[in-house]
């Protein structure tokens, strides 16, 4: 049996990285725009960013070298199959200390550069833009005629009368009155979200307001991905010279693109004993319920990933787990159920993977 899951491990890890190494010349069909009137086609090589790129890899043919193009020396670029564009910007932000006294400077460093923001909202009157910064977080920024205005949001911890208190600056809702203040009829509530639905009704209201159409708007995606997986593995409990064989079956939840890389899994699995231990004869089959939950690192097709949850029945209900995927799709697992052992699982995960 131990022969047996070796074999399997080094099968999977010979795979995983044949994979990888093909992954790396694989490219999305893209239009490239250098200038106005310069466009081009080829193919991006595309990551789903975690952090907005100042620069982007690009082919003219599948056959042809890559080029490295950085924000400062093209105008934007368009994925058909995502319906996405990003269009490049010079623009300075800054990030904000967390604890501070009451009169302190709230800034704590400021970047500038040349980036690639997403356009969430493309028309005549006004766009919004969102750029996702070196902590991850979404900022959005607005144009109107020639103001490219970033629509500043920021939380911070402040010491007051001797305790601790959370602060939330929320300046966007102001800079958008004034920004919108010729549609006298648009209303813009004081509470409402810094998200990108919210801020899209927004603006559709205000496009509404001037009789116009919006020429691009960008696909909002709030709803969580569903796909059935596999999971063979072994079990190696402490105390016990023997593995057990097991096979689970589950359903893996992707959450929405706001909860960048987060999922959850709810799984059965079934360990088949059939062993002799210290001349005691183990037959029969167990079955274990998991809910976990936990995120990939990273934007590569290779990610490491963490997770943690429950099951049940179990003494100790808590489990943990952490490895490696390829594509979000194949999984090499070591996880400690209930701390009783050591477990090894390759998910396998079937359908259309949400990125």
């Amino acid at each position: 049996m131990k022969q047996i899951c070796y074999s399997i491990v080094f099968t999977f890890i010979s795979f995983f990285f044949y994979q990888n190494g093909q992954a790396q010349s694989t490219f999305v069909p893209a239009k490239l725009v250098k200038a106005p009137g310069d466009t081009v086609n080829g193919f991006l090589h595309f990551y789903d960013w975690s952090i907005s790129p100042k620069e982007i890899e690009f082919k003219m043919s599948l056959n042809t070298p890559v080029q490295t193009y950085p924000a400062s020396e093209v105008e934007s670029f368009f994925i058909p199959a995502k319906n996405e564009w990003y269009s490049a910007h010079f623009i300075q932000i800054s990030f904000y200390l967390d604890g501070i006294g009451e009169n302190s400077n709230k800034v704590a460093r400021t970047i500038s550069g040349a980036f690639f923001l997403n356009e969430v909202v493309k028309g005549n009157r006004v766009s919004l833009y969102l750029l996702l910064d070196q902590d991850q977080n979404p900022r959005y920024f607005l144009r109107k005629g020639s103001e490219f205005t970033e629509l500043i949001r920021y939380k911070y911890s402040t010491f007051r009368n001797g305790k601790w208190y959370t602060a939330s600056v929320n300046q966007y809702i102001n800079q958008l009155q004034l920004l919108l203040n010729d549609c006298s009829t648009l209303h813009i509530s004081p509470g409402l979200s810094y998200t990108k639905t919210a801020l899209l009704q927004v603006l559709t209201s205000y496009y509404t307001c001037q009789g116009e159409t919006i020429q691009h708007v960008q696909a909002v995606d709030q709803q969580p991905g569903y796909n059935p997986i596999l999971i063979p593995g072994f079990l190696k409990v402490f105390g016990f010279q023997n593995y057990i064989p097991s096979i689970g079956v589950g359903i893996k939840v992707a959450l929405p693109k706001k909860f960048y890389n987060r999922y959850g899994i709810l799984q059965l699995d079934q360990y088949r004993h059939n062993f002799t231990e210290a001349g005691r004869k183990y037959t029969g089959n167990t079955y274990l319920v998991t809910v976990l939950g936990g995120t990939y690192f990273g934007k590569s097709k290779i990610q490491p990933f963490i997770h943690g949850g429950v099951q049940y029945p179990s003494v100790m209900w808590f489990t943990a787990g952490a490895g490696l995927s390829y594509a979000k799709k194949l999984n090499l697992e070591m996880r400690s159920p209930s701390l009783s052992g050591l477990m090894m699982t390759l998910h396998y995960t079937f359908g259309k993977i949400k990125k």
